[in-house]
């Protein structure tokens, strides 16, 4: 992420400031607490576009363009980026011993399939073991899987 974006003297950079956030919805306890805190770090993230200049940024951007057109919830997308960020950085190649791609499946197809077909894979996976994407981000959370 770049961090060069001009900031006041004693404004935090925005790495530090989302960090904080990513912690303290980890540490969270209830869902309302993790989908209150999503609601609030979202906030932040919108207003500060920073540039992003590799490819991956730019892939990543449209992987998670594509997975916003799964729901209408802005809390369930949220709960989305955080699990496949701490995953695969949405990497669609990524592979951890016998798990793939963006949501690290244990299904061979998401070693082949492209980012839709993962981003559906995933999504209908989640919804199907959890029933939403904040309840597998729940689960996440509390077991350190998903």
């Amino acid at each position: 992420m770049d961090n060069s974006l001009d900031t006041p003297k004693g404004t935090p950079k925005l790495s530090t400031s989302l960090t904080h956030w990513v912690r303290f919805i980890r540490n969270a306890g209830t869902r309302r607490e993790i989908s209150q805190a999503a609601a609030v770090m979202l906030v932040g993230v919108l207003c500060v576009n920073p540039t992003e200049s590799h490819a991956f940024a730019e892939n990543a951007t449209k992987y998670k363009e594509y997975a916003a057109t799964k729901t209408d919830s802005i809390i369930e997308l949220y709960a989305m980026d955080v699990l496949y960020t701490a995953e695969s950085n949405w990497r669609v190649k990524a592979v951890n011993g016998t798990h793939f791609g963006i949501c690290q499946g244990k299904s061979k197809y998401l070693k082949t399939a492209n980012y839709k077909q993962q981003i559906d894979w995933c999504y209908r996976y989640a919804i199907n073991r959890y029933g939403s994407m904040v309840d597998a981000l729940y689960h996440w959370k509390v077991k350190g899987w998903h």
